[in-house]
């Protein structure tokens, strides 16, 4: 399945197009184009602002498009939990957020990715975002004939890049410093794999 990723910046917007061969993703496109929010709005998800996006971007509607929204945006921890099976991994997240949200768990998307795991333990991060938000976002975007599918968040995606990069060390503690637009993102390691974001 192809991908578009899309991330909306304050004075850009950026997409890359991903193709799925042999089990991995490789990209075949990218563009980017400088943009300015009119003024009296603040974000993307506003009409005004979206009649200024849509003619900039050369994305299909029938693309299987993927938002990225910055980690101020979302609720993000990383848990140990004993190593059960995913439906229990999904159930001890849901009460670990429950416990630091400022919003009840039943008006949050929440997912989990596993960073590592072993037979006894398993690290893993959390993201909730409240409904509110992603769904004010997928539906203005749907009103201008993109329709997302999936929603990531920004240090997942440098997280990922430069593992897959070969640039962590394997052992030993480390702390990137991430310089992305506006914002500046910290992520704690030990042993490559994330203690804190």
């Amino acid at each position: 399945h192809d991908i578009t990723a899309l991330v909306l910046r304050e004075t850009r917007a950026e997409w890359t197009r991903l193709e799925e061969r042999k089990g991995r993703f490789e990209k075949t496109g990218q563009q980017s184009v400088d943009l300015a929010l009119p003024e009296g709005t603040e974000d993307w998800s506003e009409p005004e602002a979206l009649a200024v996006l849509k003619p900039a971007l050369t994305i299909s509607p029938q693309d299987r498009l993927c938002i990225s929204v910055s980690t101020d945006q979302v609720l993000l921890r990383v848990v140990d939990f004993p190593t059960v099976d995913p439906e229990e991994l999904q159930g001890m997240a849901e009460l670990q957020v429950d416990k630091v949200a400022p919003f009840p768990t039943d008006q949050m998307y929440m997912s989990i990715e596993v960073l590592s795991q072993t037979e006894e333990a398993t690290r893993l991060v959390i993201a909730a975002v409240p409904h509110s938000r992603a769904d004010r976002l997928g539906a203005r975007l749907q009103g201008v004939g993109l329709h997302p599918v999936h929603v990531d968040v920004d240090v997942m995606g440098w997280w990922r890049l430069i593992k897959d990069g070969h640039f962590l060390r394997e052992t030993g503690v480390e702390m990137l410093l991430i310089a992305d637009g506006p914002s500046m993102e910290f992520v704690y390691l030990q042993e490559g794999i994330p203690l804190m974001f």
